[in-house]
């Protein structure tokens, strides 16, 4: 009983000196938070020569946002991701030439060069609400669109896609994987993605669907 009660007390001592050390640690990392230098977030946009798209209105609405910001940082955050897909993802564009022609965009994700029919979806959703007001910008959601409705055509089980036909994905599977496949997975969503993206432009335009 003795012995019981001696290691209890151990214990306890071991917990108060356990917790007064975290306190002393979290203590000491305020401090030094206190007293770093600011923390400063660059700009990280492209110069405009070197962005794959260009959206004035895009760039207006940023303005206008990042001039009502009181802290900086977030300021420079919104601007450095809003036009992030536009700044540096659109390998490809072809705006509509006419009744026989329809536009094209192949959006890459980040640093891989192909185009998923998920990820594009979700890339250029935030651009929607400027769809209605700047032709560009509708030409580009529409050219997604159009571009993964052709994938979805040539393989509805794929998720990802190639620009031309160039691959060597070594996936067996049937229907056999073509050199356009750049993954070969079927999932449901990337389908999906699609229809959402085609009722998110027809929604946004009020059902304008000319080009």
């Amino acid at each position: 009983g003795h012995y019981g009660r001696g290691s209890s007390t151990h214990q306890q001592m071991k917990r108060r000196l356990t917790l007064l050390l975290l306190t002393f640690l979290c203590a000491y990392c305020c401090a030094l938070v206190a007293h770093a230098a600011p923390i400063v977030i660059p700009s990280a946009r492209p110069a405009p020569v070197n962005r794959t798209f260009t959206s004035e209105i895009v760039n207006a609405a940023i303005q206008d946002m990042t001039s009502r910001m009181a802290d900086k940082n977030l300021a420079t955050l919104f601007s450095n991701c809003l036009p992030n897909t536009l700044d540096t993802t659109v390998k490809y564009f072809r705006a509509s030439g006419g009744s026989d022609d329809i536009a094209d965009t192949f959006v890459i994700t980040g640093d891989i060069e192909a185009m998923w029919l998920r990820d594009s979806a979700n890339q250029v959703w935030s651009y929607l609400r400027f769809a209605k007001d700047d032709p560009s910008i509708k030409a580009l959601i529409q050219g997604v669109i159009h571009r993964q409705a052709n994938y979805i055509l040539m393989d509805s089980y794929a998720s990802a896609f190639n620009f031309n036909a160039t691959g060597t994905l070594d996936f067996e599977r049937v229907p056999k994987v073509q050199p356009i496949i750049f993954q070969a997975n079927w999932e449901l969503d990337s389908l999906a993605a699609m229809v959402r993206l085609s009722y998110g432009l027809f929604a946004a335009t009020n059902g304008d669907t000319s080009t």
